[in-house]
C-alpha cells in the first residue's frame, strides 16, 4: 500500500512539482517525501534562470568555463595546467567540467549534474534532522524548521562549490556527532580538497573538537568572547596566513584579505551590504540563535550532559560559532556563519520540538518570532533571482524545452 501511495507522489510531480513538493513537505513523515525534495532540486537545475541580477554570479562562470572546455581536446598534463591557472585548489568543478564537455557544450547540462550533487545532500542533511523530530511540530519547531531549510537553500546552487561542500561537510558531520558513526568523517575530510578549499577551516574546527571533546563550558566562553572581540586585526591575519599557510592557499586567498575590501565590508560601504535586507539578514537569524543557545547553557546543560548527540552537538555549534563570528567581518567571511547557523538550528530544531523548554525560552521565542519570519520572507525573496515561472508552474517536460531559456522572477517584475 505505502508503495502504492509513493508512485502518486512521483506522478503528480511529474504533472507539477512545486506543487507536489509544497504537499511533501507539509506530510514530511511521508517515505517518499526527502526523494521529492531531491527530485525538485534537479528539476530547479533544469529551470534555472540566470537574471540580470545574477550576471557575475559563479553560475554563469562554471557555464562558460564548460563551453571553453568543449573546444579544446586537451591531454591530462593540459588539463591539469588548466586547473593550476585556474587559482582553484580544489578539484572537482574543473575535472567533472571537462568530462562533460566532451559530450555537450551546454552549460546547463552541468547545472542539471549540479542540481543531482547539490539535491541529494541537502535532502539528506533536512530528513536526518526530521529524524530525530518526535510527536506533532509545534509552531516553534515548524519556524525552526523553516530556518533550517532556508539557511542554505537549494537556489544557494547557484554558488555551487562552496554551498554544496557545506551540505557535503554537514552530511559527515551530523552522523559522526549524533550517532558517533566515525566512518562519515571521510564525508568532512575530502570536502575542501575536492568540493570547496575554503572548507579546510571548518575541517581544522572538527580537528580540534576531535582533540579536546566535549568542553561545554570552554567552548561557551570562547562564544561568548567572539560576540565582544567582533572584529580579527587584518594586517596581523595576513602575516601569519602568509607566513605559515601552503602558497597555493595564501594566492587562492589573496582578493578575501584585501585590507581595502574588509574595510568596505566594515563600514557597509561594499555593494552587497548597501541593500539594507542583506546588511541586516544575518542579524535576524543569528541573534535570536545566539540567545536561544545562551539559554539552554544556563538551563539545560546539567540534563542535557545525559542525552547522546544533543549535548556533543551543542558543544561543537559553540565551538564553530566562535570561530564563524570571528571570521564573518572578512570579505566572504560571512559565508562561515550560514554553516553554524545550520548547526545550531540542528540542534536547536529536535532539542525545542522532543522537550519540554523553560519558560524564559518561551518568552524568548515569542519576542524572536518577528525576526525569524522576517528571515523566512526575505530568503524566499532571494530565490526570485534563480527561480523561474517554469519553476513554478511547469513540469519536466516542460523543462526540456525551455533549458536555457527561462527567465527570472525578479527580472519579470524588476524589468
Amino acid at each position: 500500500m505505502a508503495t502504492y501511495r509513493n508512485s502518486y507522489h512521483w506522478l503528480f510531480f511529474i504533472v507539477q512539482p512545486f506543487f507536489t513538493l509544497i504537499h511533501c513537505l507539509v506530510h514530511y513523515r511521508n517515505a517518499a517525501s526527502k526523494n521529492i525534495l531531491w527530485a525538485f532540486t534537479v528539476f530547479f537545475s533544469m529551470t534555472i534562470a540566470v537574471g540580470i541580477e545574477s550576471q557575475e554570479s559563479d553560475i554563469t562562470s562554471y557555464m562558460a568555463d564548460m563551453t571553453t572546455m568543449s573546444n579544446y581536446d586537451w591531454s591530462w598534463n593540459e588539463l591539469f595546467s588548466y586547473y593550476k591557472d585556474s587559482g582553484e585548489i580544489d578539484v572537482f568543478r574543473i575535472f567533472f567540467s571537462y568530462l562533460l564537455s566532451r559530450y555537450t557544450d551546454n552549460g546547463y547540462v552541468l547545472l542539471i549534474f549540479f542540481g543531482i550533487i547539490y539535491g541529494y545532500f541537502f535532502s539528506r542533511n533536512m530528513w536526518f534532522i526530521i529524524g530525530k523530530l518526535k510527536k506533532n511540530l509545534t509552531y516553534q519547531s515548524i519556524i525552526l524548521l523553516a530556518c533550517l531549510f532556508l539557511m542554505i537553500p537549494i537556489w544557494n546552487l547557484g554558488g555551487f562549490r562552496f554551498w554544496v561542500a557545506a551540505h557535503v561537510f554537514i552530511y559527515g558531520l551530523l552522523p559522526y556527532i549524533f550517532n558517533n558513526e566515525k566512518k562519515h568523517l571521510v564525508w568532512c575530510f575530502i570536502t575542501p580538497f575536492v568540493f570547496h578549499y575554503a572548507f579546510v577551516i571548518p575541517l581544522l574546527i572538527l580537528v580540534i573538537y576531535m582533540i579536546f571533546g566535549n568542553r561545554l563550558k570552554l567552548y561557551f566562553i570562547f562564544f561568548i568572547l567572539s560576540l565582544i572581540i567582533g572584529e580579527i586585526n587584518i594586517s596581523q591575519f595576513n602575516a601569519v596566513l602568509e607566513t605559515y599557510a601552503p602558497r597555493a592557499l595564501v594566492e587562492r586567498s589573496s582578493s578575501y584579505r584585501s585590507e581595502e575590501k574588509v574595510e568596505a565590508r566594515r563600514t557597509g560601504e561594499d555593494a552587497d551590504q548597501k541593500v539594507w535586507y542583506i546588511r541586516y539578514l544575518n542579524k535576524f537569524i543569528h541573534w535570536p540563535l545566539y540567545i536561544f543557545l545562551c539559554i539552554v547553557f544556563w538551563k539545560s546543560k546539567k540534563w542535557l550532559a545525559k542525552e547522546n548527540g544533543l549535548y556533543q552537538l551543542l558543544c561543537f555549534v559553540f565551538l564553530f560559532y566562535g570561530f564563524a563570528n570571528i571570521l564573518s567581518t572578512l570579505p566572504s567571511g560571512g559565508r562561515y556563519l550560514s554553516i553554524a547557523g545550520l548547526v545550531a538550528l540542528s540542534f536547536l530544531t529536535p532539542y525545542i520540538q522532543n522537550f519540554r523548554t523553560s519558560r524564559v525560552m518561551n518568552k524568548a521565542f515569542i519576542a524572536a518570532t518577528p525576526f525569524l519570519i522576517l528571515f523566512i520572507i526575505v530568503k524566499i525573496r532571494t530565490s526570485w533571482f534563480l527561480f523561474s515561472l517554469t519553476t513554478l508552474l511547469g513540469n519536466p517536460i516542460v523543462a526540456l524545452f525551455t533549458l536555457g531559456n527561462n527567465t527570472s522572477i525578479n527580472d519579470i517584475i524588476k524589468y
